[in-house]
């Protein structure tokens, strides 16, 4: 049987290149408050992380209807992208093994349910 080698190589961004998790649940919680007067905790906030935002936030705050919960998003988006002081970080060896990757010719590409803005 022929091995075919794959040129492509598709790396998911949060929670495989990049440690956002702190950064996620404290932005959920700062919407959260902010917007609905809500103090969520940290465990109900890592719940959702996989969901895309707006599921996230309808299954965090079932009450709210399809305005308020564009409110929400848009205040998690604020802090997320802009005024968060936690720092997102990459795990350990990413670099060391993307550049490896790289200099042995693969094509590498990132796949994310994040808008452009939030990946840059």
């Amino acid at each position: 049987m022929k091995h075919e080698r794959f040129n492509l190589l598709v790396f998911d961004w949060d929670g495989t290149l990049i440690d956002s998790i702190e950064r996620i649940v404290t932005s959920l919680q700062y919407a959260s408050r902010e917007v609905c007067g809500i103090d969520l905790d940290e465990a109900r906030a890592r719940s959702v992380i996989g969901l895309g935002l707006h599921e996230a936030l309808e299954h965090l705050h079932p009450e709210l209807d399809a305005v308020d919960v564009a409110s929400v998003a848009d205040a998690y988006r604020q802090n997320f992208l802009y005024d968060s002081d936690v720092p997102e970080r990459l795990f350990d060896g990413v670099v060391d093994m993307l550049q490896q990757l790289s200099a042995e010719n693969y094509t590498l590409a990132i796949a994310t349910g994040k808008s452009r803005p939030g990946l840059d």
